[in-house]
């Protein structure tokens, strides 16, 4: 399955339950044809570092519900330990309340037969 197949089930589901979304840069990079599906063009939050914006901006996909961020979802086949890093990363930040709420969800795509992998990174 190639990169674009992988993040677009995530990405459109979000679209379609109405919330706003962020493709993050390296999938960007990556697959051009992503770019379409981000409804969201730009992150740009002056309360925050430049370093946390860099951060959030390589989560796979972001959905956004009024502006701020309540969900988080990691497309990953092999390295799952970068993936949850990645992910971890963003919540040392201290984030404002606003901006990455408690009840924020982190949602991990994983490849098929991949699980007892992903249950050991974790």
């Amino acid at each position: 399955m190639d990169n674009h197949s992988n993040h677009v089930p995530s990405i459109q589901l979000g679209i379609n339950i109405g919330y706003e979304t962020w493709i993050g840069k390296t999938e960007q990079r990556k697959d051009k044809c992503l770019i379409k599906w981000s409804t969201i063009r730009e992150l740009s939050y002056p309360q925050i570092s430049q370093r946390t914006l860099e951060r959030i901006a390589e989560i796979d996909c972001i959905w956004f519900d009024n502006g701020y961020i309540d969900k988080l979802t990691e497309v990953e086949a092999q390295n799952f330990s970068n993936c949850i890093l990645r992910i971890a990363n963003i919540f040392e930040e201290n984030l404002p309340e606003e901006l990455l709420p408690q009840s924020v969800k982190i949602i991990f795509i994983i490849k098929d037969g991949m699980e007892k992998n992903f249950l050991k990174a974790i």
